[in-house]
């Protein structure tokens, strides 16, 4: 179980913890978000792992993240599997299908027979066939006139549809303009917001409530901050908070004196 002390000339305190919530990389280092022993939700903090003593409490940790991250990934692969069968049985009952209808059907054979006057069916046929193509001749004749006049007709009809296609396109674009613009002021506001998460202690412009706690772990004696107005804490260095509260550096140190008095004889 990772600790925490401070000491000073009178008394001792230890900060312990209790378990690790989350991870976050800040600027190249990596942090945790811890829950204190003895402490409610709301004293959780942001701790760098160089300022911690609970190498058990971060291992067993990332291997949890480690095996969630491995289960997440099982679960799609077999997703994926999954579709690509069902496609491939699909694909080969299609395929089934299409070869038992095509033997199903007979086979025509064809029988030549003649007609009552002795001459082949086949021969009456073809004349048939030889006057019908005269007539379909004059009648495309007929039909290409038409047409032309209709393809002057058409292409005046191509023109309006081209004048409404490039208005509707100039429309598209200025969609587009208002789209892109939108979307830039939205990547800015997170950008502003990802700058203020990254800033701790009294850069964020919060003024100090009160001081929970304090730690000599980073070689230099720090106070765990308590915010006004916000649930959120930090640790700040205590010659920072010498100067920027020193009232409640000093509260902080009347609270934790104990007053000795000599027994009277």
């Amino acid at each position: 179980m990772g600790k925490k002390k401070v000491e000073d000339s009178e008394s001792e305190e230890e900060y312990s913890v209790e378990k690790i919530i989350d991870r976050r990389v800040v600027n190249g280092k990596v942090e945790y978000f811890l829950k204190w022993k003895g402490y409610s939700e709301d004293d959780n903090t942001w701790e760098p792992e160089d300022n911690l003593d609970c190498p058990d409490l971060i291992a067993e940790f990332e291997k949890s993240r480690k095996a969630k991250a491995k289960r997440s990934s099982t679960t799609k692969s077999a997703d994926e599997d999954s579709d690509k069968k069902k496609k491939e049985k699909k694909s080969k009952d299609g395929e089934e299908k299409s070869e038992k209808k095509s033997k199903g059907r007979p086979k025509k054979h064809a029988v030549e027979t003649e007609d009552s006057d002795g001459e082949p069916k086949s021969k009456k046929a073809r004349r048939r066939s030889d006057s019908t193509d005269e007539k379909e001749n004059s009648k495309k004749d007929a039909d290409s006139d038409d047409e032309n006049g209709k393809n002057k007709s058409d292409s005046s009809d191509d023109e309006d549809k081209s004048k409404k296609k490039k208005k509707s396109e100039g429309d598209d674009d200025e969609k587009s303009k208002k789209k892109r613009k939108s979307e830039s002021k939205s990547e800015k506001g997170k950008d502003s917001s990802s700058k203020s998460k990254s800033k701790v202690g009294f850069e964020r412009g919060y003024q100090a409530e009160k001081i929970i706690g304090a730690s000599d772990t980073t070689g230099q004696l720090m106070f765990l901050m308590k915010w006004k107005g916000t649930d959120e804490t930090d640790l700040v260095p205590a010659k920072e908070a010498n100067v920027k509260c020193p009232q409640i550096v000093i509260q902080f140190y009347e609270e934790r004196l104990a007053w000795h008095t000599p027994d009277e004889s």
